[in-house]
């Protein structure tokens, strides 16, 4: 069972989210917010999942009381892409995913699929913008940049496998491993660069050219 939150202060989009969650999440606990201070009361004594948050007013406030009461929820941010403020805001406290508030129908219960095969879920019209939030972190000096030689040609190969978006079923299928082969070098590649995840990753392959 999902146990799953939404603060929304449009109350009009609230049937929205239980339209969309209810075609593949029958099976889920779903209450509405309007206020971050309520939602963090409930918080405090209910175990949830999954929180959806449509409202960037006072984020970072809200994000960093959560972390404190509930560091293992996953939380997705509902944002408008010209919200820049806001995106920035999820990227900092380590949002699960990031949706445009275009694509909910087409993105949320997407979201929560590739949040639970361990990875972080933008929206397309999204991506551009927190890459180029992420790109503007930076390392602190030359001499700290992991690089393309750090790492083993089948590291590179199963890297770019993750930049095309393949689950790691996917890589081991295509590379004739196990599934947990794929968990190990992926495992082994996030310590090579110094990421936390997925988009660090990707990070990393942006500025050694592995895309552009």
């Amino acid at each position: 069972m999902r146990r799953i939150i939404v603060i929304n202060e449009n109350e009009e989009n609230n049937a929205l989210y239980e339209k969309v969650l209810s075609k593949v999440y029958i099976n889920h606990y779903l209450r509405n917010f309007d206020d971050y201070s309520e939602a963090l009361k409930f918080l405090k004594v209910n175990v949830i999942h999954y929180i959806i948050v449509a409202k960037c007013n006072e984020l970072s406030k809200f994000l960093e009381k959560l972390e404190k009461i509930k560091p293992e929820a996953n939380t997705i941010i509902v944002v408008d892409k010209e919200s820049t403020d806001c995106i920035s805001t999820a990227l900092k406290h380590d949002a699960k995913g990031i949706i445009s508030e275009s694509r909910i129908e087409k993105e949320l219960n997407k979201s929560i699929e590739q949040i639970e095969a361990n990875e972080r879920y933008f929206s397309n019209d999204i991506a551009p913008i927190a890459l180029k939030e992420l790109m503007q972190e930076g390392y602190k000096n030359d001499k700290d940049k992991p690089s393309l030689k750090d790492l083993t040609k089948r590291e590179i190969q199963i890297l770019e496998l993750i930049l095309e978006e393949l689950t790691n079923f996917e890589i081991a299928e295509k590379l004739y491993v196990s599934p947990r082969t794929i968990d190990t070098h992926r495992r082994n590649l996030l310590q090579k660069v110094r990421a936390k995840n997925t988009v660090g990753l990707v990070k990393f392959a942006f500025r050694n050219k592995l895309i552009v």
